[in-house]
């Protein structure tokens, strides 16, 4: 039991550090894809146009929570995007972009993780559901055994007593046969003189 509990857990373990490494690794897909897309407007000036797409690409996205790109240079904010409802297991991705000689802007990008987080949560619910399965099913087997054990024990000293009761009714049936064997002889020498 208690080993198959520990391979559950290392099973746990695998499974949520590949899972949180496939989507970091598309977190990190998606911020070069931004940061290619906020450069090709910054290096045409169309910052409109790139606070428009980076909304749109918040919100087309529901795991960001936030996208928001900065000037290196001053510190004003060039454009972005805010989720209304706050991370609970967020990450933050950053990258540098240089769109210019002197221009250099930051693109921040914040994913929730929950999602990692609720699919964890649900496997070790099923792996404590498999351990209570399984601990009910040994148990039960365990009883059935220890049930098969006694009644063979039960049915071995009804034998051993059904048995004896035979033996003593062979001797029983010996003894008749014999105090009749003898009878008859009596009777047979009584009428012979």
């Amino acid at each position: 039991m208690a080993s198959l509990a520990l391979g559950l857990a290392v099973l746990d373990k695998r499974s949520f550090s590949e899972r949180r490494d496939e989507i970091h690794k598309a977190a990190v897909l998606e911020l070069g894809y931004v940061t290619g897309l906020a450069k090709g407007f910054l290096q045409i000036g169309a910052y409109q146009d790139v606070s428009e797409a980076l909304r749109a690409w918040g919100v087309a996205n529901g795991s960001t929570v936030e996208l928001t790109l900065i000037s290196k240079k001053t510190g004003v904010i060039l454009g972005g995007y805010q989720r209304s409802q706050s991370a609970r297991n967020p990450e933050t991705f950053k990258a540098l972009i240089d769109y210019s000689i002197r221009g250099q802007a930051e693109l921040i990008l914040v994913r929730d993780f929950l999602s990692v987080y609720e699919e964890r949560r649900q496997f070790q619910q099923q792996m404590v559901l498999i351990l209570v399965v399984f601990g009910v099913a040994l148990a039960i087997f365990v009883r059935l055994g220890q049930r098969r054990n006694v009644e063979s024990l039960l049915l071995k000293a009804r034998t051993d007593e059904l048995s004896r009761a035979n033996e003593y009714l062979r001797d029983q049936i010996e003894q008749r046969r014999a105090a009749e064997l003898a009878l008859k002889k009596e009777k047979e020498l009584a009428e012979v003189t």
